[in-house]
């Protein structure tokens, strides 16, 4: 009985992975131990019901958090979804957006898409004017 509880415990942090999820500025990151990189996340993610995005965003390229730096990779899905943005600038670090990640954004005037993006998930301006 102790070997398979133990057992256990081990399979889920290993399953869980390193990944954190932290506020830096005013954007939420998930940030992943193993790469060193870091996803732009939605705050309601965090379990933060109170703070949505809004106004002008710029994505820096790279994060530091507890002196570790973590490189923005991605924007995931529905992470300014419904958002008040009016532009948003994404770093060349960024490869891919999720799926409706800019989903009901109806302000959204303004938006830079760097040429290293390859890959943007099914719906991205879904409900925008």
């Amino acid at each position: 009985m102790k070997r398979t509880l133990l057992f256990l415990i081990l399979v889920i942090s290993v399953s869980m992975g390193a990944w954190a999820q932290v506020k830096i500025g005013n954007i939420y990151y998930n940030l992943d131990e193993d790469t060193k990189t870091a996803e732009v996340t939605n705050p309601r993610s965090a379990h933060d019901y109170t703070t949505t995005y809004s106004g002008d965003i710029v994505i820096p390229a790279s994060v530091v958090n507890d002196g570790k730096e973590y490189r923005v990779t991605s924007i995931g899905a529905k992470t300014f979804a419904n958002a008040g943005l009016t532009s948003i600038v994404i770093p060349n670090s960024v490869t891919s957006i999720g799926s409706c990640a800019f989903e009901g954004c109806t302000s959204l005037q303004d938006i830079v898409i760097p040429n290293s993006v390859t890959r943007i998930g099914a719906s991205f301006f879904q409900h925008c004017i």
